[in-house]
This record gives structure tokens, C-alpha cells and sequence, in this order.
């Protein structure tokens, strides 16, 4: 029961560093992010630099931050944004891939593509992420511990 107790200590206090660093990141948006892009999903677009930088520190996507892991797509009908509208994209095989900023014209879009590179460039160098991606570490091997923990419990129990 320690064991069990150390694991849900763990993971209370990793989601609430993980609701955290969302926070910070939101608040580096909130300035440059256009007001009509928070209403439309801006969420993806703060929780895109948060996979991204833990990802940078697990070690599954260490290519350098770029406007190659972009795309951008057009607005196809009037209801979607109208003609002209842009929605800015993360490329497939990026850890964000999808859409980050819906209906933005052109040179917003090409903004909010530079500031997430730069976002990106930054919390690659968060302390908060790096200790976040050694918490996730610990919690594997506990989770690993408590499963091998239960599963002789239960080879004992059906051997009686």
C-alpha cells in the first residue's frame, strides 16, 4: 500500500506540474495570440509547445524547431473562416500535428507560426519540462513496480 501511495503522490503532484506549465505557456501566448484564436482553439496551440518540449526531453523529436514542421491550409468555405482565411497547421510527423490556429489571414498565420517556433526554442529549455519528463520516468518504473507488486499477489492468491 506505500507503494501505491508513493505512485498516486506522484502522479497528483506530476498533473499538477503539467497544469502549470500549460499556465506559463498560456500567459507567453496570451499577448501575441490573436483574441479570436483563443476563441477558436487556442488550447491546441499552447498544448502543441508543451508535447513539443517534452518531447525535445524524452528524447522523440530532436529536430531543431523550423517552419518546415508547418503547414498552412486554406479556408475552403465562407462558414469555415471565408475565402482568404488560413489555418495554421503542424506538419504530420510533428508531435503536434493538426490544426494549431483556425481562420487567420495570411500574415497572422505566418505571426503565430514565428512566435510558436520561438515558443518551442524556449521551453526546450525549461527546467519545469526537464523535471516533468524525470517525474514521467519515475512514475513508469513505480507503475512498473506496483504491477509486478499486484501480479505476484495474484499468482499467490490462485495458488491456494
Amino acid at each position: 500500500l506505500q507503494g501505491l501511495d508513493s505512485f498516486m503522490d506522484s502522479v497528483n503532484r506530476c498533473a499538477g506540474d503539467s497544469c502549470a506549465f500549460l499556465q506559463e505557456i498560456f500567459r507567453d501566448t496570451q499577448v501575441d495570440v490573436p483574441v479570436e484564436a483563443v476563441r477558436q482553439g487556442h488550447w491546441q496551440y499552447v498544448f502543441s509547445v508543451y508535447a513539443d518540449s517534452l518531447g525535445w526531453f524524452r528524447g522523440k523529436f530532436l529536430r531543431e524547431p523550423s517552419e518546415r514542421d508547418y503547414t498552412f491550409k486554406e479556408g475552403p468555405e465562407p462558414a469555415a473562416g471565408g475565402p482568404g482565411m488560413i489555418w495554421l497547421q503542424g506538419a504530420e510527423g510533428s508531435p503536434f500535428a493538426g490544426d494549431l490556429v483556425p481562420g487567420v489571414d495570411r500574415a497572422e498565420a505566418q505571426e503565430m507560426l514565428d512566435r510558436h517556433v520561438r515558443l518551442r526554442r524556449t521551453y526546450r529549455a525549461s527546467e519545469r519540462a526537464k523535471g516533468m519528463v524525470e517525474t514521467l520516468a519515475q512514475l513508469e518504473v513505480q507503475r512498473d513496480r506496483l504491477l509486478g507488486g499486484l501480479d505476484q499477489l495474484s499468482q499467490m492468491g490462485a495458488g491456494r
